[in-house]
């Protein structure tokens, strides 16, 4: 029976064809089910199709067939084939899910937080569903709801790593650091990494031991955290620093940096190993005692001059911009903008804007005077540096950018989605991470219109 095989997610065991007499509709579900644990997208949407044009009534294979055009990028058929399975069975909570997961997608967080609802509903002991619904009350400003639906999580399943760092995320946003950085722990990336990486440093006396810290998320992360590198060296530990290739040479200047490792998959011989977002934990950092010593990163001067005669210019001011992330980044749809979002701000022919970005097909056919676009030529994240260090003024989105001009000490104006991530805490404009750091936020979700009319007018106070 089809039914036998249920939903990938949860067991994703297809039947052995060996144990069962097979009929062809659970032929094709079982091959669907096969392809889809495979990756393979495009036979595993056939295979379930043919099993439903032989079934129609089977719950699980219109679930998986969501599950499949989801992950091609096919949202609104993914929501009729989650809804197919909700229809045959109303009590199918993992479907409940799929569809908010499609309609937090496409932007409509109500009708998302909706069917989250009905999970819990129809699965109250469901730990997935109160997390899922715990993650979206997140990510929609509504944070004691969502504490309650992680601790509930908790409650069912002491194990949910997730729930552990989304609740996490809650008390760091808010300043509780003390609380925050335990659960931190269980960020996805710390997870993957750790079991190669043994024995772990917990915060013991690192004198005359060889540590190997390493950058487990992505490039903002591992800048905000190479401050920890110093303090370190201050205890005597002989640090080995493992970052990501494109880091490498400003890495090397980051002080008690005394060997830079590339990544490989056997680091050399090490006492300890230690991720970099794990020092506050060790080092009990709160909102107080970050280290602040700003700069810790540092750039060539003859770069620096190098990029000052090349942006030489009659306008009064000269500020880098960047408006959008890495598109894989989970919450890159709330954190990017629009470069046409950012035309208010264009319209100031005051000021000479440089682009940092190298995907700038939006700036293509402008022909703005006080338009300059560097992305292409920008090789490395050392240049980069330089260009942020020959400039008068940083403007970013929540990306790389702003946590580098922020660790050169170079002013930065960082414009914030509504919910924004933990390290920007809640209400500031300033950041404790970063002194020369100011915040724009918005006032509801989606709104960058008063963002950039805000930093319009700060902007124009300038000159």
């Amino acid at each position: 029976m089809l039914s036998t095989a249920s939903c990938w997610i949860c067991c994703g065991q297809p039947i052995d064809p060996a144990e069962a007499e097979l009929t062809g509709a659970d032929e094709n579900y079982n091959a669907g089910v096969e392809h889809m644990q495979a990756g393979r997208w495009q036979p595993a949407e056939r295979s379930f199709r043919a099993a439903i044009a032989a079934r129609r009534d089977v719950a699980e294979a219109h679930y998986n067939l969501g599950f499949v055009l989801q992950r091609r990028g096919r949202f609104l058929e993914a929501l009729r084939s989650f809804q197919a399975a909700t229809e045959l069975d109303p009590g199918y909570a993992s479907a409940y899910i799929g569809m908010a997961f499609v309609h937090e997608r496409l932007g409509d967080y109500p009708a998302a937080e909706a069917q989250l609802r009905r999970a819990v509903e129809v699965e109250p002991r469901s730990a997935e569903a109160h997390r899922r619904l715990g993650d979206l009350l997140r990510d929609t400003g509504q944070p004691a709801g969502a504490r309650e639906e992680y601790d509930r999580a908790l409650s069912l399943d002491p194990a949910d790593a997730n729930a552990r760092f989304g609740r996490g995320f809650l008390s760091l946003s808010a300043g509780d650091y003390a609380a925050g950085w335990e659960d931190y722990e269980f960020r996805k990336s710390n997870r993957s990494f750790y079991p190669a990486l043994m024995p772990r440093w917990r915060g013991e006396n690192p004198a005359g031991k060889r540590l190997l810290v390493y950058g487990e998320q992505g490039f903002g992360d591992t800048i905000q955290f190479l401050r920890y590198v110093p303090l370190l060296a201050e205890r005597g530990a002989r640090t080995l620093l493992a970052v990501p290739l494109p880091l490498m040479d400003l890495a090397a200047g980051v002080d008690g940096a005394h060997e830079i490792v590339k990544p490989a998959p056997s680091p050399p011989a090490f006492d300890w190993s230690c991720a970099l977002g794990s020092l506050p934990l060790f080092f009990k950092t709160t909102t107080e005692t970050i280290p602040a010593k700003i700069p810790y990163l540092s750039v060539p001067a003859e770069r620096i001059a190098h990029f000052r005669r090349h942006l030489q210019t009659p306008h009064g001011l000269t500020v880098a911009i960047a408006w959008s992330g890495n598109p894989e980044h989970p919450n890159d749809r709330n954190r990017s903008m629009r470069f046409s979002d950012l035309a208010p701000l264009l319209s100031d022919d005051r000021v000479m804007f440089v682009v940092l970005q190298k995907s700038v097909e939006e700036t293509a056919g402008l022909g703005r005077s006080n338009l300059r676009v560097l992305g292409p030529d920008l090789d490395n994240f050392r240049d980069i540096a330089a260009v942020m260090c020959a400039v008068d003024l940083v403007i970013s989105v929540d990306t790389v950018f702003c946590h580098l001009a922020g660790a050169l000490g170079r002013p930065v104006w960082t414009l914030l989605s509504l919910v924004s991530d933990w390290r920007w805490l809640r209400g500031r404009r300033d950041s404790p991470w970063y002194p020369t750091m100011r915040l724009y936020r918005q006032r509801t979700l989606g709104d960058w219109k008063s963002v950039v009319n805000d930093v319009l007018a700060d902007l124009r106070a300038m000159h």
